[in-house]
C-alpha cells in the first residue's frame, strides 16, 4: 500500500513538471487581441497600445484583429469558443454587459461562463458633440428645444445598440423626453467620420477626437457624460449641469458611467495564465508612455484584480437588465 501511494506521488510529480513549465513560459507563439468593432476607436487604440507594450515584454507577436458584427457579439462569440488557453484575449466595452439584458437577442454563448475576466482597464467620459453645419445649436437646452419641436427629425451616430454612444444617447432622451434616431454604424470611428460629414447630425464620441475637432470649427461640444468635467476640458459642463435642475432619477440617468473598458479570455483558461495576463496588463498600463497616451483621451485606468472585474461584470448585468426592463432602454 506504501509502495502504491509513493508510486502514485511520483506520477503526480512527473505530472506537474509536465504541465508546470508550459504555463510559466507563456506565451510561447503569438497572442491574438480581438476587437468587436472596425479600427478608430478607442476600443481599438486600448488593444494596440496594450498589444505593442505586451509583445515587446513577451518578445512574442501580438497579433490585433478587428472583428465588427452583431454590436460586439460576433467577436464576443469567436473568443467565447476558442481554445481556453489565454492566447486569444478580447478587449470589450459597456456593451458586453448590455447585450445580455435583450432577451430578444440569441446570444451564442454564455456571458459569463464563456470568459475568463483578466481586468477591468478603466474608463471615460464621452462629449456631446453636434455638427454645426447640419444642427445649428449651441447648449444643451437648445438641443432639448429643438428634438423636443421635431420628434425622430434628428438623427446620432453611435457604433450600435449596446455601446456607450448609444446608451449615454438614449439615458439623455429618456431623461429629457426628446426622441432622436439612432444610425448604427460597426465602430466609433465610421460613427464620427459620418458626423463630420453630415450624416448624422450629433453623437457622443470619445473626448480626444471629439476636442481636436471642436477646436478646430468643424464640430460643436455641448457637454461631456458621466458625474464631472473633463480634465482635458474643464470648461466644458457635464450634461447634467448643462440641463440644470433635475429630480434624482434623472440626475441619476445623466450622471451615469456607460463608457467602461476590460479585457477577457476564453472561460476555462487556466488560473496561472490568466493572472499572468492580469499582472502583465496592469504593468503595462503602470509604465509612463501608457499613462500618458490614455490621459490624452481622458482615459481613468482602473487595473484591479480579476475578481472585483467579474464581480462587477456581474452587478452592470444586473443593472442594465433592469434599466431595459423599466424602459430607460429598449
Amino acid at each position: 500500500m506504501k509502495r502504491r501511494r509513493h508510486w502514485l506521488l511520483a506520477v503526480l510529480a512527473l505530472a506537474l513538471c509536465w504541465v508546470s513549465p508550459a504555463r510559466a513560459d507563456f506565451p510561447d507563439r503569438t497572442v491574438h487581441f480581438v476587437v468587436p468593432y472596425a479600427p478608430g476607436g478607442l476600443t481599438d487604440l486600448l488593444a494596440r497600445i496594450l498589444a505593442q507594450k505586451l509583445g515587446e515584454k513577451w518578445g512574442q507577436s501580438v497579433v490585433v484583429e478587428n472583428r465588427p458584427g452583431g454590436n460586439g457579439t460576433v467577436a464576443e462569440g469567436l473568443v467565447a469558443r476558442a481554445a481556453p488557453d489565454g492566447y486569444t484575449v478580447i478587449v470589450v466595452l459597456t456593451a458586453h454587459t448590455v447585450a445580455p439584458s435583450d432577451s430578444q437577442y440569441k446570444l451564442s454563448y454564455d456571458p459569463i461562463k464563456g470568459f475568463e475576466p483578466i481586468m477591468r482597464l478603466g474608463s471615460t467620459p464621452e462629449l456631446l458633440v453636434v455638427n454645426p453645419n447640419v444642427l445649428p445649436v449651441s447648449s444643451v437646452k437648445e438641443l432639448i428645444a429643438v428634438a423636443k419641436s421635431r420628434p425622430k427629425a434628428i438623427n446620432f451616430g453611435s457604433a450600435g445598440t449596446y455601446t456607450p454612444g448609444f446608451l449615454n444617447m438614449a439615458l439623455f432622451m429618456q431623461a429629457t423626453g426628446t426622441e432622436m434616431v439612432n444610425v448604427s454604424f460597426q465602430g466609433s470611428g465610421p460613427a464620427f467620420t459620418s458626423l463630420l460629414g453630415g450624416e448624422v447630425q450629433l453623437t457622443f464620441a470619445t473626448m480626444a477626437e471629439a476636442l481636436a475637432q471642436s477646436k478646430a470649427g468643424k464640430l460643436r461640444a455641448l457637454a461631456v457624460s458621466g458625474s464631472r468635467r473633463s480634465p482635458l476640458a474643464p470648461e466644458i459642463p457635464t450634461v447634467l449641469e448643462a440641463f440644470g435642475a433635475a429630480s434624482p432619477e434623472i440626475a441619476e440617468l445623466l450622471g451615469a458611467e456607460t463608457a467602461w473598458y476590460g479585457a477577457l479570455t476564453t472561460g476555462g483558461t487556466p488560473r496561472e495564465v490568466v493572472a499572468r495576463l492580469h499582472d502583465d496588463m496592469a504593468e503595462a498600463l503602470r509604465s509612463p508612455d501608457v499613462q500618458a497616451k490614455l490621459a490624452a483621451q481622458s482615459f481613468q485606468v482602473d487595473g484591479g484584480p480579476s475578481s472585483e472585474f467579474a464581480a462587477f461584470i456581474s452587478r452592470d448585468i444586473a443593472k442594465w437588465t433592469e434599466l431595459r426592463k423599466t424602459g430607460v432602454i429598449h
